[in-house]
Formats: C-alpha cells, structure tokens, sequence
C-alpha cells in the first residue's frame, strides 16, 4: 500500500524542512521607539514584542512556532518573522511638521 499525501501550500508562509519563515508588516514608528506587531501562525495571531531600535527587514526567532517534525510530532520548527517597513503614503500637516522637526535632529 502506497499513500501519497500532497500538502497544499499557504502563501503567509515559505517552508524550509521543518522551519517556516514569514514577513510582518510594521510601521517605522514601531521600529525607532519600540512596541508590538501582530504576526501570522500556524495557530493563529500572536503579539511579537518590538525593541527601540529595530532594523527594517530584521528577522526574529519564534521558537516552536514552525511545523511538526515527522518522527516526533510534539516537537515543531521555529518560526522566523522578517519586520517589513509600511510607510505611510499621507501625512496630516501636523505629522509632516513633526517629522520635519526630527528629521534635523543629528543622531
């Protein structure tokens, strides 16, 4: 008896044995000052905690978050969560006067 499974793909997801990998979106005010960010799992949404400082495209661990392995069913991959910048496209006057100000500050 042969038994064939093919398992369909899930586009939030790029599979790599049993390690997943997947991108978040976060706007840049998250990433200078530090916050949360809602990420995609197997299981459902959880709430990644984002430090002061975080690079665009820096890429966190989720441990035990990836797939099953197949001999030992209890024990799963990692989860790796690339952070995407979403910058906004429109600023009020008062957000574009803001940012104006930072933006001479020298770091």
């Amino acid at each position: 008896l042969y038994l064939i499974v093919d398992v369909a793909a899930d586009p939030r997801f790029e599979r790599d044995g049993d390690n997943l990998k997947t991108a978040a979106n976060v706007d840049v005010f998250t990433l200078l000052l530090g916050g949360e960010a809602e990420v995609e799992t197997m299981e459902g949404k959880i709430t990644l905690n984002v430090p002061a400082g975080t690079q665009p495209d820096q890429v966190f661990r989720l441990t035990g978050r990836g797939m099953p392995q197949l001999k030992n069913p209890k024990e799963k991959g990692d989860l790796f969560v690339k952070l995407k910048v979403q910058i906004p496209k429109y600023l009020s006057a008062k957000q574009r006067e803001l940012l104006d100000e930072a933006s001479r500050i020298k770091f």
